[in-house]
């Protein structure tokens, strides 16, 4: 009966870290489109220049 416990807890915990974890990304990817839309374009400028010196 007490694992029946530890496995529902478990699992209710692993689902909430999962939904944390899904709003979180999402909110990184909101924060790089407007981080790249105010920089100019997708991409660093870093990686830009990088690909045209080889």
């Amino acid at each position: 009966m007490k694992s029946d416990s530890r496995a529902g807890n478990l699992l209710q915990s692993g689902i909430i870290f999962s939904a944390i974890s899904f709003v979180t990304g999402l909110g990184n990817l909101a924060f790089q489109g407007v981080l790249g839309r105010h920089l100019g374009g997708p991409g660093n400028t870093a990686t830009r220049t990088a690909r045209w010196a080889v």
